[in-house]
C-alpha cells in the first residue's frame, strides 16, 4: 500500500509568522483537519506566486506536502480574498478579531467543521456589510448609527456560537449557581 506524500485542503488563513528570510509559518483552519500550522516556503520573496493566495483571512484551496515537523504548502489558489473587507480598517480589524478568537479557542489538529463553516459565514457576512455600506454611501444615504451595527451583531453571534461549538455554551435560560430556570423581568 502506497502512502500519500501530499494532500489537498481548503483553508482559511488565521495567522502568519515570519520564519527565516523568505518563509512564513501559517496557521490554517480547515473543515477536515481542523486548525494546523504549515510552512509557505519563499512566500516573502517579491516573485512569490503563492503570496497573494495566502494573505490573512483568505479562503484558499491548497496542496500540502507532508513535512518532517510542519507540513509544506506547495500550491495555493485563492477562492475568496474578501477584498472589500481588507480595504476597510474597522471591518478588517473585526475579521482579524474573529481569527484571533478561533486561534486561541480551537486546539490544534482537532476537527471542527462547524467552526470552519461559522468562520467562513462570518467573513462573508462582514464582506457583505462593507459592500452594503459602500453602496449606501454612493447613494448618499445617512449612515449615522448604522455604520457598524450589522458587523457588531455578527461579532456577538460569532462569539456565542463559537463558545457553544467548542463546549462552553453560556447558560442563558438557567441560573449558573442554582440551575433554576430564569424568569423574564419587566
Amino acid at each position: 500500500m502506497r502512502q500519500q506524500h501530499s494532500y489537498p485542503v481548503e483553508a482559511i488563513v488565521l495567522k502568519r509568522t515570519d520564519l527565516g528570510e523568505a518563509d512564513r509559518v501559517l496557521t490554517l483552519l480547515t473543515p477536515n483537519k481542523g486548525k494546523f500550522h504549515a510552512i509557505a516556503k519563499g512566500i516573502r520573496r517579491p516573485i512569490s506566486k503563492k503570496a497573494g493566495h495566502l494573505e490573512l483571512l483568505s479562503h484558499s484551496q491548497l496542496q500540502v506536502a507532508l513535512g518532517r515537523n510542519l507540513d509544506i504548502i506547495t500550491q495555493a489558489e485563492v477562492r475568496e480574498n474578501f477584498l472589500a473587507l481588507r480595504n476597510d480598517l474597522w471591518h478588517m480589524t473585526c475579521g482579524l478579531y474573529l481569527a484571533e478568537l478561533v486561534d486561541r479557542f480551537v486546539e490544534d489538529d482537532t476537527k471542527h467543521p462547524e467552526v470552519y463553516a461559522l468562520m467562513l459565514e462570518m467573513l462573508r457576512g462582514i464582506e457583505e456589510d462593507v459592500i452594503d455600506l459602500q453602496q449606501r454611501k454612493e447613494k448618499g444615504k445617512e449612515l449615522v448609527g448604522y455604520e457598524h451595527a450589522r458587523t457588531t451583531l455578527l461579532l456577538r453571534y460569532f462569539e456565542i456560537h463559537l463558545l457553544s461549538l467548542i463546549g462552553y455554551e453560556p447558560a442563558f435560560r438557567h441560573c449558573a449557581q442554582c440551575a433554576s430556570e430564569l424568569q423574564p423581568v419587566e
